[in-house]
């Protein structure tokens, strides 16, 4: 069952539900939280998503690796305007450009770098991102041209891990998390092992909520400073001109530290499909989504939407939209209780069997690797829960994210069955994304195709096998 939705007295239902219909247009919404002055008046998300499921938040990543080199500066531990040869000294070129030599480190923090394109897909399958980094032309004098690079966000997290010697994910839960109450944090890393950055962190609604408080907050929780006023209200400032690098609205009225301007009010960090963190300081707001929207342009302005009408009267009841699981008549589809040898395949498995459990009246799925036998239960006409620990079983955005390290992935499941086939529809808990798996047999050979999903790694998407 879905939790029950947790919204204060007064708060306006008919705006929440025109929030929805808006973004219905484009896709789902996950997960919305909404923190008005340090309280928490909207919690909610449509079944089967819950609002403390922790997701693939993608460049929203980059706002809170932006905040753990802010806290270091704070600490007199870096400064933004020391120069990224200084700080990587032994990974200069040995003929540096004289754009390289004049990149600080707030030129990085801004998008500002002087790259003309994102290194983030180099930098990601290098053992030593940082030299990949400084190796990369600096076409433009830093300082001077926009590019969204997500290999400045990377930079970042290399230069904490560095620092302190932790990567950013163990630094903000040693020195930040615990104290806004955020807990049980991963992030993806880069092959190096250094998490990627700009891109990997799991995170939930919740978290996102509690993450936009230490900004609304001047950087003070419960009386001790983490991070300067003057860190945050640079970090949400305009230093980047962004007027040429994006045609939508909200994407043209500046860049700060790792975050954007909002043409209506306030600032956000955000992240592909749909992730946003809201903050309207004046209204001492803030907003956090999860989705997977194809218009971010219309989510932010339904954000806004949604704020100024926040407690506007009105008796409308609360609707949420539904997200509904497939079924069938049939339970069997004749491929149960079989062992299925596997192929060489991308995800590393090696068996497969399918068994079914008339009492709750759900199929099981079960990859084994050799060592952990993975089950995805899925339910005839409902969803079910799964976790699995897998590689690239998630889709991502390869061109920046491929990874071969295994990670937690959660899920829900439904299935329907026929004669040789068993569709099985996927709703990703750990990552925006859903994807439907076609699994057909013929006694001795099967096969397990991924359909509806554009962001598999090349070469994902397909096991095949046979009966042993």
């Amino acid at each position: 069952m879905a939790g029950e939705p947790e919204i204060a007295l007064g708060v306006s239902r008919g705006a929440i539900n025109a929030f929805f219909k808006r973004n219905a247009i484009s896709g789902d919404v996950h997960s919305l939280v909404v923190s008005d002055h340090g309280r928490t008046v909207v919690r909610l998300a449509p079944y089967p998503y819950r609002p403390e499921d922790r997701s693939e938040v993608y460049s929203l990543s980059k706002t809170f690796s932006a905040t753990a080199v802010g806290m270091l500066v704070y600490k007199g531990l870096v400064n933004e305007e020391d120069l990224i040869c200084d700080l990587f000294p032994d990974k200069v070129p040995a003929e540096p450009s004289e754009n390289l030599k004049k990149m600080k480190l707030r030129h990085v923090l801004s998008m500002n770098s002087g790259h003309e394109n994102c290194v983030m897909g180099k930098m990601n399958l290098s053992a030593d991102p940082v030299r990949t980094f400084m190796e990369e032309e600096v076409r433009f004098e830093p300082g001077t041209h926009f590019t969204y690079d997500t290999g400045c966000s990377a930079l970042l997290a290399c230069l904490v891990k560095k620092i302190t010697g932790m990567n950013v994910s163990e630094y903000l839960s040693a020195e930040l998390f615990p104290v806004l109450g955020i807990r049980s944090v991963s992030w993806l890393n880069m092959s190096s092992g250094i998490n990627m950055g700009g891109c990997g962190i799991h995170v939930s609604a919740d978290d996102i909520a509690k993450f936009g408080r230490l900004f609304l907050s001047g950087g003070e929780i419960n009386g001790v400073r983490y991070i300067s006023e003057e860190w945050i209200k640079k970090a949400s400032s305009f230093i980047s001109d962004t007027k040429d690098a994006r045609s939508q609205r909200d994407w043209v009225d500046g860049y700060g530290y790792q975050m954007w301007l909002n043409r209506d009010e306030g600032y956000r960090g955000d992240g592909a499909f749909g992730q946003l963190m809201m903050i309207y300081p004046e209204r001492d707001i803030v907003v956090a989504v999860t989705g997977m929207l194809g218009d971010m342009q219309g989510e932010v302005e339904s954000v806004y939407d949604l704020v100024t009408g926040l407690y506007d009267d009105g008796s409308e009841e609360l609707v949420l939209p539904e997200y509904h699981p497939i079924g069938s008549e049939t339970r069997l589809s004749g491929l149960e209780g079989a062992y299925y040898s596997l192929d060489e395949n991308p995800y590393g498995f090696k068996e497969l069997t399918i068994s079914y459990d008339n009492r709750s009246d759900c199929l099981t799925v079960t990859l084994s690797d050799g060592s952990v036998a993975n089950d995805i239960t899925a339910g005839n006409g409902k969803w079910v829960r799964s976790t699995i620990f897998a590689k690239k079983w998630e889709p991502n955005l390869p061109e920046v994210m491929s990874s071969d390290s295994i990670h937690r992935s959660d899920m829900c499941a439904s299935y329907s069955a026929d004669e040789g086939k068993i569709q099985l529809l996927i709703r990703h808990i750990s990552c925006p994304h859903q994807k439907t798996w076609c699994i057909t047999g013929n006694g001795d050979e099967i096969e397990m195709k991924a359909e509806n999903c554009e962001f598999l790694e090349p070469g994902c998407g397909i096991i095949t096998g046979h009966r042993r």
